[in-house]
Order: structure tokens, then sequence, then C-alpha cells
């Protein structure tokens, strides 16, 4: 396990940008062919969090370090797979990262989902040079957040959002994409149009596209096609 800190060439990812895939947040109007094919249908996205590691306890910066899971994570990873179990899920979709796919095969052992792949474009933040480093040290000695040989804030958001398009538009149905705290948080931020919290590990945040307002809104577990009919403009009175 080698952090970012002990190389002087910055780590970013190599993903293809593809311009039709970036959609303006919130309320994606955008490429209007792309743009059809995400909102065709009212599907849920679910958003996982790996599970706990040993430097998520000793808050340190892990980004593209490959931190396995500890024995709490496993046991989150398995308790959070228990509430899948009941709902219509197609598709797991994981970060290359060790602590991501453990996540995904023991979610998907408790949910009884067959179903699992990698997509490296959900990988973690970079980090750059911060990465080992306990976070109020790296945030004081960088504090505006730009870490070097890291990926920028802007960077890590357009990441995200073409990775949720991308596995949309690649998969059908429900899917669940197990990711990590860094672009968890600007994605969701960035899809919704609001600042988002921190996202916990083993913990997970479902949004649903809505076909009437074309916006996502958080949603609850999803149990047939049926029950998925009602959008947040109906449940909102149609405003």
């Amino acid at each position: 396990m080698q952090s970012a800190r002990q190389t002087t060439t910055c780590r970013r990812t190599n993903e293809r940008r593809d311009p039709a895939r970036t959609l303006l947040p919130g309320s994606y109007e955008a490429n209007p062919c792309c743009f059809s094919r995400l909102m065709a249908e009212a599907r849920t996205i679910a958003f996982v969090r790996h599970g706990q590691t040993d430097w998520n306890a000793q808050r340190r910066i892990q980004g593209l370090t490959d931190v396995p899971l500890n024995q709490t994570g496993q046991q989150q990873a398995t308790q959070l797979g228990l509430k899948f179990a009941s709902g219509d899920w197609h598709t797991i979709i994981s970060s290359p990262l060790s602590r991501a796919k453990e996540t995904a095969a023991l979610l998907a052992k408790a949910a009884g989902i067959r179903t699992t792949t990698i997509f490296p474009a959900l990988t973690e933040r970079s980090y750059g040079l911060a990465e080992g480093l306990p976070v109020a040290e790296a945030n004081a000695q960088w504090p505006d957040g730009a870490f070097p040989c890291g990926e920028s804030l802007s960077e890590v958001t357009d990441r995200g959002l073409e990775a949720v398009h991308a596995v949309i538009l690649e998969h059908p149905g429900n899917l669940i994409l197990v990711s990590h705290g860094g672009v968890l948080r600007s994605t969701l931020a960035a899809l919704t149009g609001v600042p988002w919290p921190r996202v916990l590990n083993g913990t997970r945040v479902l949004l649903q596209t809505c076909t009437d307002c074309k916006r996502w809104w958080q949603s609850g577990n999803p149990s047939s096609a049926r029950s998925r009919q009602n959008s947040c403009c109906s449940r909102n009175g149609g405003t």
C-alpha cells in the first residue's frame, strides 16, 4: 500500500471525457438525445459509500491509496446488503479500489444480487500529496482544498457526473453504485443542485429520476415499477 505522498508525479484519472454526458446539475437540460435516454423512465440509483477502513477510523485521507476494509467495514457492508434484499435491484457497479469492491461483494451476497461490475470512473478523488495525512493536518496545510498533484473539486465533480450518466445509459433498471466519500458528496450535490452532507461509511443515498420535472429526488426503497410511478412532482402537488 503506497501513499501518493511518496511520489512526485501527479496521479489523475485517465477516463475519456464525453461532452454529451456532461449535463447541467439538477435539471439536466443539455444534449437532447442523451437527456431523453437518461430521463426516459423513473428509476432509482443507490449511492453507497464503502465500509470503514483503518484509515477511516484514524481520520486519514485515503484517496487513490488502496486501503482494505477492516472488520467493522465488513460488518457494515453485510448489514447494508440486507436493506437491499427486499428491493428491485438490477446491478451493483463498483469503484475498482479494494475497499469498494469488497463492500460490493459483501452487499451482493447479503442482498442476493448476482450481477456486479467494475467502473473505473467511480474511484475516489485523488488527493495527491495529502494522501496518508490526518484530515486535520491536510486541511491546515492546504486550507483551500487544492491538494498538490491531486484532482480539483471541479474535476472530480465532472468525473462523478459522467460516471452516473454512463452507467445509466449502459445498464437497465435500478442500480447500486459503490463508491467513496469525496466523489459521492460532490456528485450528489451536482445531481440535486443543493449542498450535500458527508456520506458515512456503509450507508446509502437513494435518488430517483423524475420523468415529469426532469430532476433527481431522494426516494425510498423501490419495490416495483408500479410503486415508482409517483414522481416528486405528484408528491409535491404538481409543483
